[in-house]
């Protein structure tokens, strides 16, 4: 379940004699320098997913997604008024420059020092009453650190720069408790969701458990689980967010994302001794 209601996991814990397991899922989550302290704190036995793509493409994707945000934004009739000067980046290129600009190292730096400001010295957990209190009487994130640091357009270096980002979970959780996958290669093919769903279920028992219990059907009148799942777990998953290709002014063009796979090969390779293994991303002939 995704953000369930309080009474929703009172009634469930009642009718099945446990509570459901719940997931949360965003893609700053991985990259906002002070998130993983946070989810650290309220859920310390979390298991983590992490979708991996090669850093250029996922730059690229994300620059897409953002201006399909910022194209309804403007259909809503929301001027830049409400905007920074300069801000957004008019080209992808911009938006490259200004993530790796030292102004937005400094508020990445910003936001490593920002959790430890909002639990408090003493506080490790937000659990029970007294964790809740506290809690409410910490210093709020500064607007600046939201959900990026700097902007959503300001975070291209941070976010490819994944060996970085998941040693941040890896200290605090233990690398034994996540899960890495690749977004292409293995929910591109028949059956990859159900394989890591099984991964994630060995860190989770009750994930199986409840994955196990048909309590719904599908349109077509196949069996639901109930994570809502299909049962017929050997098709391929569907891609039902992806960015659709822009006008050729704002496109990234090809020259500029051979240059970033280029840029990113360090990074690369740290990751790669990161988990153990390569995962072919510095591979020119692919």
């Amino acid at each position: 379940m995704c953000f369930p209601l309080k009474p929703t996991m009172w009634l469930y814990e009642l009718w099945y004699g446990e509570r459901p397991p719940v997931f949360d899922a965003c893609a700053s989550h991985l990259n906002a320098p002070w998130a993983a302290p946070l989810i650290r704190a309220a859920s310390p036995e979390a298991a983590l997913l992490v979708m991996l793509r090669p850093p250029a493409e996922q730059n690229a994707s994300w620059w897409r997604l953002e201006q399909g945000a910022h194209a309804w934004a403007r259909g809503m009739g929301l001027e830049g008024d409400f905007l920074r000067e300069g801000y957004p980046p008019r080209s992808f290129q911009d938006a490259l420059r200004l993530s790796q600009s030292e102004p937005v190292a400094e508020l990445y730096r910003t936001g490593e020092l920002a959790a430890a400001k909002v639990l408090g010295a003493s506080s490790t957990s937000i659990h029970g009453i007294r964790g809740l209190i506290a809690a409410l009487r910490a210093p709020c994130l500064s607007e600046l650190l939201l959900p990026f640091p700097g902007g959503q357009l300001c975070a291209f270096e941070h976010m490819g720069r994944y060996a970085r980002n998941v040693a941040r979970y890896a200290k605090l959780f233990g690398k034994e408790r996540m899960v890495f996958a690749e977004t292409q290669a293995e929910l591109g093919k028949p059956g990859g969701a159900a394989l890591i769903s099984a991964r994630l279920s060995a860190l989770v028992p009750r994930l199986r458990r409840w994955q196990d219990r048909p309590i719904s059907r599908s349109p077509d009148g196949r069996s639901l689980s109930a994570g809502g799942q299909s049962s017929d777990n050997g098709k391929t998953a569907l891609r039902l967010n992806e960015s659709q290709t822009l006008p050729p002014e704002l496109e990234p063009t090809q020259e500029v994302l051979t240059q970033l796979r280029q840029h990113y090969r360090a990074a690369n390779l740290e990751l790669f001794e990161f988990l153990g293994r390569d995962l072919g991303w510095n591979d020119e002939s692919k």
